[in-house]
């Protein structure tokens, strides 16, 4: 991270999560970290208006330990859904009178900064991550937080809600264009899916 990196101002939490997640030696142990953050967080995220927490922490739970070789999952699909997770905690640990985030901004330590600060589980997780992308063996960490987030604060990656809605696939398909239904059958079954006749999506069973 380099001496006078900092969390939240050199280096956003989400750069030490892809740091671990992206390199197969420390893939392992970012799940055993999250799965530390599980058991210290239970009574948290148990609370009522956790609700969203609950949600985006069981997906990322699955993110980490159903993908250990990383085939499936991009970086962008972590940093969605790790976006949508830690603003979840920022909104669920506020008490009355914290100060919000600007409702436009694309800056990570405006939802990470607040979560380590109400959150003592989560400030024991950040802790543990930086412990770890920064050890003496560990290669230089890539700063994926300075191109800013992908949905931004208060933006939900998949329903039309008040939180913003479907931002993420609005912005892809502004970027990449429309894909015809050939080409996205095609790219589905790069990814081991197959598509149901009611629309879903199943992983391929074969080899």
């Amino acid at each position: 991270m380099g001496p006078g990196a900092e969390i939240g101002h050199d280096v956003a939490v989400i750069d030490l999560v892809l740091h671990m997640y992206s390199r197969a030696p420390t893939r392992k142990r970012l799940a055993e970290l999250w799965a530390k953050y599980t058991e210290d967080s239970e009574t948290e995220r148990k609370s009522k208006g956790f609700e969203l927490v609950r949600v985006h922490h069981q997906t990322l739970t699955r993110m980490f330990c159903d993908d250990p070789d990383g085939d499936f999952l991009d970086i962008d699909d972590i940093r969605c859904v790790w976006e949508e997770f830690v603003d979840a905690l920022r909104d669920a640990s506020a008490k009355a009178g914290d100060p919000q985030p600007r409702a436009s901004s694309l800056d990570y330590s405006d939802v990470e900064r607040p979560a380590m600060k109400r959150s003592p589980s989560f400030a024991k997780l950040v802790k543990d991550l930086s412990s770890e992308a920064t050890a003496p063996s560990s290669p230089a960490i890539e700063r994926v937080s300075g191109k800013g987030m992908i949905l931004g604060v208060g933006c939900s990656s998949r329903d039309n809600s008040a939180r913003g809605g479907s931002e993420y696939f609005r912005r892809m398909q502004a970027e990449k264009g429309k894909m015809d239904g050939a080409a996205l059958m095609d790219q589905l079954q790069k990814k081991g899916l197959t598509r149901n006749l009611s629309g879903t999506f199943d992983a391929d069973a074969a080899k």
